[in-house]
């Protein structure tokens, strides 16, 4: 249901969520996770942090006069160690990444109705527990899916509105509401 007062569109809905729209924003937000900025600036971070360490690692070497080629073999061992370790840690952490998703799906205010209030100055989401309010300048971006539109208030998370629940009109009025707020941030 839309309506206006003084010329400003507000959006007011209420709906609970499919398993279908949930499992499409899960999507979402892994796909949004891959592609963030925050990893290629890790793996940078990563690449230079190795000089450092084995500038460290040569001045350890000098200071305790450790012969250069047992050295290259310390490094090749420790990279190694690292490689491993990192490799069951990586398994661990996607092992309790899956726990959480399984939990997430499976939790009980996920099919509970939301109010959800879309106007000039942000939006508000309220369910039987909560209320959370957002001004649109932490809002940094909208993406539209098929299903849902997803207006992102971190790498991670976001407002979810399915498709389903919006008139043209009303769709209309929160993508132009996106595209003057979010702009260039989108």
């Amino acid at each position: 249901m839309t309506t206006e007062s003084d010329g400003v569109p507000r959006i007011l809905l209420r709906y609970s969520l499919t398993d279908e729209e949930v499992r499409a924003y899960f999507r979402a937000s892994a796909a949004r996770q891959q592609h963030a900025v925050f990893w290629p600036k890790l793996s940078w971070m990563a690449y230079l942090g190795a000089f450092p360490v084995g500038l460290f690692g040569a001045s350890l070497a000098i200071a305790f006069g450790i012969d250069p080629h047992a050295f290259g073999g310390l490094v090749a061992a420790l990279v190694g160690l690292g490689y491993i370790c990192g490799y069951y840690i990586t398994l661990m952490v996607a092992q309790r990444f899956r726990k959480r998703l399984a939990a997430a799906l499976d939790h009980p205010e996920r099919h509970e109705e939301k109010a959800v209030e879309i106007t000039q100055n942000g939006f508000s989401q309220a369910g039987s527990s909560y209320q959370t309010t957002f001004s649109w300048n932490l809002v940094q971006a909208l993406t539209s899916y098929d299903t849902i539109l997803v207006l992102w208030t971190s790498v991670m998370s976001g407002l979810i509105v399915p498709r389903r629940v919006l008139t043209p009109n009303e769709e209309t009025s929160l993508l132009a509401l996106a595209a003057h707020h979010i702009g260039a941030k989108a």
